[in-house]
This record gives structure tokens, sequence and C-alpha cells, in this order.
């Protein structure tokens, strides 16, 4: 990518929402330079929004304090600073229009920092002149000739390793490239140059951050992301997972009936015993008035299982709300609707002797057999289902987005 295609990149992404949204951290590969810094941004500006707290990744040839590359920097001083050397140095310069080349070579910067490829050549050099001395050392003619072949080189320089002025250098048997593991990374950030930035424009500044050698990677200080903060945004956005749980709202309606029907029921029992010596509540057979109510009480507490959801209880307790909506159901209505037509029943049967002038004694007990068996039968297969394949809570996906 082009350094002139920095910003149209990054504006592009900013646009996308892929860049200054604190969500994101975008590291560049050490072709950058010093592409983002040394200029200013306009405070707000999608530019500065996208290019604060990225980075670059980027491989190094040494660093001060490494051996063999404070060697190699001190040895191309004294290279610069020798006139004899420059003078040789000249006439190996390549002559292309040029005839003279002391602008380069007698400036004071001459070789005063080896930049970023000399330390990479010099490893490259050594490693193919040590190879090459290697094969020449272990190889024995009776004439005493030596040819270097190719094939030989390669294999030789694939398995040397030396120290180089970017640390231990091994090569991989397979790529014939270098062992990222042997290598040297540096990770910088571009965060805000407060000496150079004012309050309407922005300055960025490069920092190394971390450092990878020896096949580790080591913080030499926090790293600062897009969002100002030093620690990372997470890989991918948080997963939005719609549950389907019952809405409060619909908890709350669901509630207030079933309350209703819980006060009600209670209320009609409480008036039916405090009434049952009067002549119309005596003839409504106050003993199905009880099972009624005791039935519609039921019914309407299946609601509080019903309203249960691993969103308000654990997955266990909504298992156990599952299994007692059936119970209250099922034996709530059997009994409801048993007692009326018990009530009927029993009604009937006083009628039809009366038709036939007999007088007859029809007590609950006589009639209440049939809603008797109804409830029992109720109770077996509620029984029989529990125990052998009872209701569960379970989470089932319906639906994904692209992601999974």
């Amino acid at each position: 990518i082009l350094a002139s295609s920095y910003d149209e990149i990054m504006t592009a992404a900013y646009n996308a929402g892929i860049a200054g949204t604190g969500k994101h951290t975008w590291l560049f590969s050490d072709g950058v330079g010093s592409e983002f810094t040394g200029r200013g941004f306009t405070v707000g500006s999608p530019l500065e929004r996208a290019y604060r707290g990225t980075g670059t990744l980027s491989a190094q040839g040494g660093m001060p304090g490494m051996k063999a590359y404070d060697a190699l920097v001190e040895g191309l001083r004294e290279l610069g600073q020798s006139v004899e050397d420059k003078e040789y140095l000249n006439s190996l310069l390549p002559n292309q229009g040029i005839t003279n080349h002391t602008d380069v070579t007698d400036s004071d910067s001459y070789l005063m920092t080896p930049g970023f490829v000399a330390p990479f050549l010099y490893d490259a050099v050594i490693s193919a002149g040590l190879s090459a001395c290697n094969l020449e050392m272990n190889h024995s003619t009776t004439d005493g000739s030596f040819a270097l072949s190719g094939g030989d080189h390669y294999d030789a320089i694939v398995a040397s390793t030396f120290e180089g002025s970017s640390g231990t250098i091994v090569f991989n048997s397979e790529t014939g490239t270098r062992n990222p593991k042997s290598a040297l990374f540096t990770l910088s950030n571009f965060v805000d140059d407060p000496d150079a930035s004012t309050s309407d424009v922005v300055q960025f500044k490069s920092q190394e951050t971390d450092v990878f050698e020896f096949g580790a990677w080591r913080s030499l200080q926090p790293f600062v992301f897009n969002s100002g903060d030093t620690i990372a945004p997470p890989d991918l956005p948080e997963t939005e997972v719609d549950r389907n749980y019952i809405p409060a709202g619909l908890r709350a309606v669901g509630l207030t009936l079933c309350g209703v029907i819980i006060v009600l029921s209670v209320g009609f029992t409480v008036w039916t015993k405090k009434k049952e010596k009067i002549r119309i509540v005596k003839a409504a057979q106050p003993i199905f008035l009880y099972i009624i109510a005791i039935g519609t009480l039921l019914m309407g507490c299946a609601v509080i299982p019903l309203s249960l959801d691993p969103g308000v209880v654990s997955m266990e307790g909504a298992s156990i709300a599952c299994i007692s909506v059936p119970w209250l159901l099922a034996c709530g209505f059997s009994m409801t609707f048993s007692a009326l037509f018990t009530k009927t029943h029993r009604i009937l049967t006083i009628m039809r002797n009366a038709a036939a002038f007999k007088r007859v004694k029809v007590t609950a007990l006589d009639v209440a057999k049939p809603m008797i068996c109804l409830l029992l039968a109720n109770i077996i297969t509620l029984s029989v289902w529990t125990g052998i394949d009872p209701r569960s809570s379970k989470t089932i996906v319906l639906q994904t987005n692209r992601f999974g």
C-alpha cells in the first residue's frame, strides 16, 4: 500500500464504523514509516479519530544493549569517520551519472546510525560467509580444490546458527526463512505528542510499547488503544442474545390476574362457609362449591410457574416450574368440571325419582365417585409422566447471525 493511500483507507474505515470507534485496533506494517508522525490533524476529524491509538508491528535488526548490535553500530561509526575507508567506499559506489559521492559520504550523519536495513544486510552477508567457510573447512580433496554449489551452500545456510546483530539467527529447515521465534519485533504505538499539539491540532508520536525476542513478548510500557484505555478491546463485538424471556410487563399482568383469581377463590370459599345455612346456598350444594373454588384456585396458581423462566430463576427452578404446570392445570380443571357435572347429576337423580313419586336420598359421596375416579386417573397419569419423562426447561437456538 502506498503511503499516500493510508489517509484514504482510514477515512473509508472511519465512515464504515470500523476505525475511530474505540472498539477497533489498527496495526500497520513497518512500511508506514513516519507517515503518521510530524503531521497535524484537526481535533475531532475522521483521520484524527481513526489514527489515534493505532500502531506498527516492525521487524528490527537489533536494539541498543544487544552486544552484536552495539558492535555493529560502533563499527559503522568508525567506518564513517575514517577518511581512508570513505575513499575506498566511494570507489565502490555505483557510477550512474554521478562521479562524486562525497555529498553523501562527507555528511556528518554518514554511517552514524545503522538505519533499518543495514543490520539485516549484515546478518545476511555473515550467514552466507560463515556457511561457505564451514563448507570449505569440512571439504577435503586430494588436490586441495574446492567448488561451492548452490544447493550445498543453501543447505549450509539453513543449517547454520550464529549470533547476529538482530539476535540469534536460526533458520527454518523446510522453508529456508528465518525462524520467527529467533527474530526481533517491536510494537509501536501512535499517541498524542503534547509538545507539538495544540487545542485545535493534534500531532502523534511513535513510542515502543512491546518487544518480541527469544520467542516471547516483553512489555516496555502500556499500549494506549483507540478508546484511550490500556486494556485491549474484545476481539469480537459483544454477542447480543435474545433469549426470548417473558417480558417484565407481561409477567406483572399475569401475576396480577393470578392474584385476582386467588383472592376471589378464597373469598367465595369464605362467603360460602358463612352463608351455607341459607336456603339458596344450601340448595347450591356447598360441598361442590368448595371443590369448584379449589379447582379454580389451582388453575389460577398455574400462572405462577408459567411466569418463571431462566431469566428470573435457575435452570433447575425453571424445570420444576415446567413440571408443576400440568399438575395444577389438570387437577384444577378435573376438580372444577367434575364438581359441576356431579352437582348437576345429583339434581338430575333427585328430579327423576321425584317424577316417579319415589323418595330417595342421594348423598354427595354417592355422586362424587365418578369425580374421584377422574381425579385419580389424572394423578396416576401425571405421576407416570413425571417419573418417566418429566418436562424440563431447555434453551434452543432458533436463529443465528452470520457469525454464529
